[in-house]
């Protein structure tokens, strides 16, 4: 199998890249340029999957506890794992983008990879353990911790580094 790159979108508190200006324009914020700007292949002929997350308080029901207090990014964070443990094949490269609390979203997902590592497709139903784990801050889930290098080694693939983490004014206060 030939490597690919994995480039996963993160987009700030209330932005979706179907929003519009106070005038009725559209007005994609660059979290939706960038990732409407990526080819099918880069310019070297590698191919590239993408996967685009709205930022948080973007629907009408979740405007005010999305928006306010940041309800839903647990859900965004799961999604950007998600979409990476699902295509991750040895040798892929992983590109996070985000904004604001997509940023903290980017951020976080780099942060749960490093802890406990990609899981495999065929361990799928550990995702939301790891994520978990990840949340745990007691001593014996911390990075390196022989627990979560061991949950590593059962559930997932060898260490892997983010090969991009583009972030800008990271917001991770929830409330």
């Amino acid at each position: 199998m030939h490597p690919k790159n994995i480039i996963v979108f993160c987009d700030g508190t209330w932005n979706s890249p179907d929003q519009e200006s106070k005038n009725g324009k559209p007005c994609p914020t660059n979290v939706a340029k960038l990732f409407e700007a990526v080819t099918p292949c880069d310019a070297t002929g590698i191919p590239q999957i993408v996967h685009y997350i709205p930022g948080v308080g973007t629907s009408f029901r979740d405007r005010i506890t999305g928006g306010g207090f940041g309800y839903g990014i647990s859900d965004n964070i799961k999604s950007g794992y998600k979409a990476i443990c699902s295509n991750y094949e040895d040798g892929d490269r992983i590109f996070l983008f985000g904004f604001s609390r997509g940023a903290y979203t980017a951020r976080s997902i780099a942060g749960l990879i490093d802890n406990l590592g990609i899981i495999r497709r065929v361990n799928f139903h550990k995702i939301n353990e790891a994520y978990e784990r990840y949340r745990d801050k007691t001593p014996e889930w911390q990075p390196g911790s022989q627990r979560s290098l061991a949950f590593q080694d059962t559930y997932g693939w060898p260490k892997k580094d983010i090969h991009f983490l583009g972030v800008w004014d990271t917001v991770g206060a929830l409330g």
